[in-house]
């Protein structure tokens, strides 16, 4: 019965995380889509982009960071986990 009482309250509560602390400790949005500006960094298929509020990994299936390498940037994309997966560049 105590077994019972104790795995009553496991699991039963779930949360969607709404935000993301930046290296800086600001917040950015994680739900719909996320805009960015900074300076990108390419790192082979992923990237870095370093804003005012900190850096932020970024991932794309259709953006080739490195022509966009040591250059500002807008990106538009959503959060999976940490990264920023990018839909556009600008």
């Amino acid at each position: 019965m105590v077994l019972g009482i104790v795995l009553a309250g496991c699991g039963t509560a779930t949360t969607k995380p709404e935000a993301i602390s930046t290296a800086t400790g600001g917040l950015e949005a994680r739900v719909g889509s996320t805009t960015l500006s900074g300076t990108l960094t390419a790192q082979g298929d992923k990237a870095v982009l370093q804003t005012k509020n900190g850096s932020v990994g970024l991932e794309s299936y259709s953006v080739d960071f490195a022509q966009y390498d040591g250059k500002s940037v807008t990106v538009t994309g959503q959060y999976s986990g940490d990264a920023l997966f990018v839909d556009t560049i600008e």
